[in-house]
């Protein structure tokens, strides 16, 4: 019989001590309802119980009074409240701000009547009296009121309770360690009790007389918790102050703050009090309170919720820590995860109301997912009773499981990846009809992996006890084919991708350059359809790259088709062409002037001019480029005969194009050297000029390749170019006094070879052999010029001209190129074409100042549909 009770007596006391728990798992003093009394489910669940810390082994004792209960609580000397002090909070304020002065409203104001607000009050000091040494009866001179200030306590009343107020104020407990009772105002919610839930009170665990280290065993407690006990925690003070351990929770709560943006201090307060770690005499005692400050612990968030959580949009809070008991209601736009496991009241459902929750652990209650809000399950959710969804469900693991039934109602979204699987223990509910003209359940299959042309076929969701109803729509990805069946106990989902050339020529507004990349990317994704079939490893990161275009819009508005048009790299050679026209006409400019003076010099003439143009580069249904150049020419030059000048010049200019529609830019720097002639002066009229001259190009070109609005590269590369010119030009001058009608033709050649490049930052950029580009045109136009003789003998000679240029060949500047992820699918990138016809039109002075100086400026325009071009240059000349 003695044995029986003894087994008994054991039994309960175990019982006692489980329901007990620690100090960490207590919600820090606040007031709660009471436990709910839970319905009898008519047929028994296997319960979902997450695992917790194991509590009451390896207990550290101190003569028999001040103990640690937590298995996996470490303290440290040198950190004792497990706190980074590297992390600071301007939400911390210390009050008084200036140590030893009385406290008063002021300090507790940003300005003159204007009270602060979502702050942490730190003080660093109380009354020496314990809160118990004074009254409650107002009448009584040694009221409370009357110690703390009527003005004072009124505040503190005001601010607790106002909704906006939401502060945080903590309190030294006292220095006194034969005290009972805190300070009156580490005390106050004794006798104001709606101070409570904004009030935390700090016993100091200090050095014994003699001692130093910190050390466990040289700890003793200073002025107790007493009857604040509820919202009372410990902390280690270094100093031997009550006023330093309220400085380590204060910089704990800032912790939380800035980790948490937007969180209440109610709710700061409750974590910091409930993670304790749990000292002294079993759960929340007369002396330590709650029990001893974890920071690394509280850092981890709640370890109990019984209330609404609202998240802030566009925050993120993550919970680590093991949630024990209560019931959650998620609130707010922002995002919530739950790292750890959950076992909250399984009675309870768990309702998420707006924003996101993310369960990566064992949830045991059920859950209701409302109309804006959004459930993820990873690989380890596992969720213990029903989930009803009016909102949507994300299931991004392999392994999901729901313990209850799934039920998918009007207007949900169920959205699975390809290769996960939701596993529902019971069964999944779908309505997926219409009515009341809401739309049916959709669900929504997507895929990380690279998707081919072949059709794949995956379950994604597994119903243990079958599934009744359909999804009333499917929706995939937008490159994406897919549809849905369902079997007795699976819904599979099959996909395949779509034709990108096809998809992209059916959009309505899709212009010619997006069309030839679609055209790119088709071939692209045929050959690595090809070699994914063929078991080829090697095209692993470019298929993932693929896998990320895939997921992207590619609708005529996409700024990922524009940008892997590579368009730059036909069309910017365009300006190589223009840099050279540039060139040609200040060099034709000047040997006209050559024609145009009285002097050309007796031994030898040096020029030099500036040059200055800019311009575009469009063609419907490409992006359009802005030009600038500059530079200058050096030149020499000789007369032979009467009729003869031979020379020679120096140029260097500098061009740049910028394309809209994510086309990116480029830099060449552009150095040649040139040969020129002139047959025939101002005397004869029939003349014969030109130039044959090579230039060597260093162009550079920055540009965009953007797979996502998350994968956005930057290629950066240079190649090396080669430029050879020919110009040759005939004319004959009609004379009539000082007025000269010249008309003329001529003929002009540009070579381009353009040098390789491999675009090597992304597996979308371009790869490029050299290739050579070929105009020949042919010209016809007029000049007039007038010259005007001055008393002091110089000579002004106005002129203006109008060309006509015809190419003789059709030259594109396309080239064959591919991805340098995929360097065996060939195709071709195309941009803006070279003209087949422009126009130049151009004015310009000459002033001979002197017989040996002279100087002169000019205009030369372009008109063109596909490039406008306007050039100014200026320039003197010497004789010798």
């Amino acid at each position: 019989m003695k044995r029986k009770i003894k087994n008994m007596y054991v039994c309960t006391l175990l019982l006692v001590l489980l329901s007990c728990g620690s100090g960490g798992s207590k919600s820090g003093g606040s007031s709660t309802s009471p436990t709910p009394s839970r319905p009898k489910p008519s047929t028994p669940p296997t319960p979902l119980i997450p695992s917790e810390p194991i509590i009451g082994n390896n207990d550290v004792y101190y003569d028999n009074a001040i103990v640690i209960r937590e298995k996996y609580f470490q303290y440290l000397p040198e950190n004792p409240n497990r706190i980074n002090n590297s992390i600071t909070s301007d939400a911390v304020k210390k009050i008084p701000s200036t140590a030893g002065t009385p406290i008063t409203k002021q300090d507790y104001e940003v300005s003159a009547g204007v009270p602060m607000s979502r702050k942490i009050f730190v003080h660093n000091s109380g009354t020496a009296q314990q809160v118990t040494d004074f009254s409650s009866d107002l009448a009584d001179s040694n009221s409370y009121r009357a110690a703390i200030g009527a003005e004072l306590m009124d505040e503190y009343i005001a601010r607790v309770n106002s909704y906006v107020g939401d502060n945080l104020y903590i309190w030294p407990a006292g220095d006194a360690k034969g005290n009972k009772n805190p300070s009156l105002q580490g005390g106050l919610p004794y006798f104001e009790n709606s101070l409570e839930k904004s009030w935390i009170n700090v016993v100091a665990l200090a050095n014994k007389p003699g001692t130093t280290g910190l050390e466990w065993k040289n700890l003793e407690p200073l002025s107790n918790a007493g009857v604040a006990k509820s919202w009372t925690i410990t902390a280690v003070s270094e100093n031997g102050t009550s006023a330093k351990a309220a400085e380590n929770v204060a910089t704990v709560a800032g912790q939380l703050y800035e980790k948490f943006p937007g969180m209440k201090m109610e709710m700061i307060r409750q974590i910091i009090l409930s993670t304790a770690t749990d000292i002294g005499a079993t759960g929340t005692d007369d002396i330590f309170g709650t029990g001893l400050l974890n920071g690394a612990k509280a850092l981890g968030g709640p370890v109990y919720i019984n209330d609404k959580i609202f998240v802030p949009a566009f925050t993120t809070w993550e919970f680590s820590n093991y949630i024990r008991g209560g019931r959650l209601e998620k609130e707010g736009a922002g995002k919530l995860i739950l790292k750890g496991d959950a076992g909250f009241y399984s009675w309870q459902n768990t309702e998420i109301n707006g924003g996101i929750l993310d369960i990566r652990g064992r949830h045991s209650s059920g859950i209701k997912i409302g109309s804006t809000g959004t459930l993820i399950t990873n690989s380890n959710t596992k969720i213990g009773k029903d989930v009803i969804n009016k909102g949507m469900l994300k299931n991004v693991g392999k392994g999901a499981i729901i313990e209850g039934n799934y039920t998918a109602e009007y207007g949900s979204v169920t959205e699975a990846e390809i290769g996960t699987k939701l596993i529902v223990k019971g069964t999944v509910k779908i309505d997926g009809r219409e009515r009341n003209q809401t739309l049916g359940s959709t669900l929504r299959v997507l895929n990380n992996n690279y998707i081919t042309a072949v059709p794949t076929t995956a379950t994604v969701i597994e119903a243990e006890k079958g599934i009744e109803g359909k999804f009333e729509k499917v929706e995939t990805d937008e490159l994406i084919n897919g549809k849905v069946e369902n079997t007795e106990n699976s819904i599979k989902a099959t996909i395949s991708r779509k034709n990108v050339e096809d998809y992209v020529n059916n959009l309505s507004d899709s212009d010619e350059m997006q069309k030839n990349t679609a055209k790119n990317v088709e071939v692209s994704f045929k050959e690595l359809d090809k070699k994914i079939e063929e078991g080829n490893a090697d095209v692993s990161k470019f298929a993932l790259s693929a896998a990320k275009l895939q997921k992207n819009s590619l609708s005529s508005s996409s700024s990922s088709l524009d940008s892997l048009s590579g368009q730059i790299y036909a069309s910017a050679q365009a300006l190589t062409f223009q840099q050279s026209q540039t060139v040609n006409k200040d060099l034709s400019n000047r040997l006209v002037m050559l024609g145009t003076l009285d002097n050309v010099g007796d031994k030898f003439g040096l020029w030099i001019s500036g040059i200055g143009a800019s311009g575009k580069l469009k063609q419907d249904g490409y992006a359009e480029g802005k030009t600038k150049v500059y530079g200058g020419q050096v030149g020499i030059d000789k007369k032979f005969g009467e009729n003869l000048i031979l020379g020679t010049v120096l140029s260097y200019s500098k061009g740049n194009v910028k394309f809209n529609r994510h086309g990116g830019k480029s830099n060449s720097d552009n150095f040649g050297i040139s040969l020129y002639g002139r047959a025939g002066n101002n005397d004869n009229p029939l003349y014969v000029q030109g130039r044959i001259g090579i230039g060597f190009v260093n162009s550079e070109v920055k540009r965009d390749i953007i797979l996502s609005a998350n994968d956005i590269s930057r290629a950066k590369i240079e190649h090396n170019d080669k430029v050879i010119s020919g110009y040759l030009e005939t004319g004959y001058d009609v004379k009539k006094g000082d007025f000269v009608f010249t008309p003329f033709v001529g003929i002009s050649h540009d070579t381009v070879q353009r040098g390789a490049f491999n675009e090597e930052s992304s597996q979308f950029g371009l790869k490029a052999d050299k290739k050579t580009y070929n105009q020949t045109s042919g010209l016809a136009g007029i000049r007039a010029s007038q010259s005007f003789n001055f008393k002091n003998g110089s000579k002004a000679t106005v002129q203006g001209y109008v060309t006509h240029q015809r190419a003789l060949n059709n030259e594109d500047l396309s080239f064959e190129a591919s991805y340098s992820g995929l360097p065996n699918a060939k195709f071709k990138v195309k941009g803006i074409r070279l003209s087949k016809n422009q126009t130049w039109v151009g004015a310009g002075v000459l002033n001979e100042v002197t017989p040996n100086f002279a100087w002169y400026l000019n205009y030369d325009g372009k008109i063109d549909k596909k490039a406008r071009n306007n050039v100014f240059t200026t320039g003197v000349r010497v004789n010798f």
